[in-house]
């Protein structure tokens, strides 16, 4: 109820999402990824097992640099789809 709160979405809406249901905008991605402090790209890696903090093995191969172009194109395309 509280991401839904904070991104602007209903508790419905979120439910569904996760039971995958619906399928989420550039927009509602960005909505999202606002309310969670976390970069668009974030919801795209690989689920982390706690005794492995960082980076998934296959976005350490790539520079900080690289990251945030790809949270730039995130953004940009979000922009483009209000």
């Amino acid at each position: 109820m509280q991401l839904a709160e904070k991104a602007d979405l209903t508790f419905n809406f979120i439910n569904d999402i996760e039971n995958g249901k619906k399928w989420i905008s550039p927009n509602t991605l960005s909505k999202l990824s606002a309310a969670l402090d976390v970069q668009p790209y974030h919801f795209f890696l690989p689920v982390q097992n706690s005794r492995q903090p960082g980076k998934s093995e296959l976005l350490s191969t790539f520079s900080d640099d690289v990251l945030n172009q790809i949270s730039k194109i995130f953004r940009e395309t979000a922009e483009r789809y209000k």
